[in-house]
């Protein structure tokens, strides 16, 4: 059975006819050496094709990996903050005049991630100031309030 991207006429003459325009696989064919089965497999421009499409549909994707790395590394900053907030109350409860550390921030109850950086800029109960950095978050720096809003700055 031959099997044809595209229809082919099939056209019987005879020898004193005029000769039917051939098509493009029978051209292709006869300068091959006169077999008249087209050659299977694709060609070079559509090889072409697939591959531009594959390398787009790839850098989407490693766009959007990226972009939600970002993402994932400012959830944990705002975590973190959330956490050492929390950490703070704790010991704001008990020490009502007292300043928190990064220590005593530990010590009741916060547990750092991975590669964040917390600083105390203020430690006191009305003053209270955490800010968070993260090397996956270029430029950008988390802080929380003695409300616990977590803003960027």
């Amino acid at each position: 059975m031959e099997r044809y991207l595209f229809p082919v006429e099939r056209v019987s003459f005879s020898p004193d006819a005029a000769v039917p325009e051939l098509s493009r696989f029978s051209r292709r064919a006869r300068r091959a050496g006169g077999n008249e089965t087209p050659r299977e497999g694709f060609t070079l421009i559509e090889m072409m094709i697939v591959i531009v499409i594959l390398g787009v549909l790839a850098a989407i994707a490693i766009n959007l990996t990226f972009k939600m790395t970002g993402k994932a590394y400012e959830d944990t900053l705002k975590s973190d903050l959330s956490q050492a907030y929390k950490a703070s109350l704790l010991y704001h409860n008990d020490h009502p005049q007292g300043n928190v550390t990064p220590q005593i921030l530990r010590e009741n109850g916060y547990c750092p991630s991975d590669d964040v950086a917390l600083t105390v800029v203020d430690g006191s109960m009305d003053g209270l100031r955490i800010t968070a950095t993260h090397p996956g978050v270029q430029g950008k720096v988390y802080e929380v309030d003695h409300n616990g809003r977590i803003f960027e700055q």
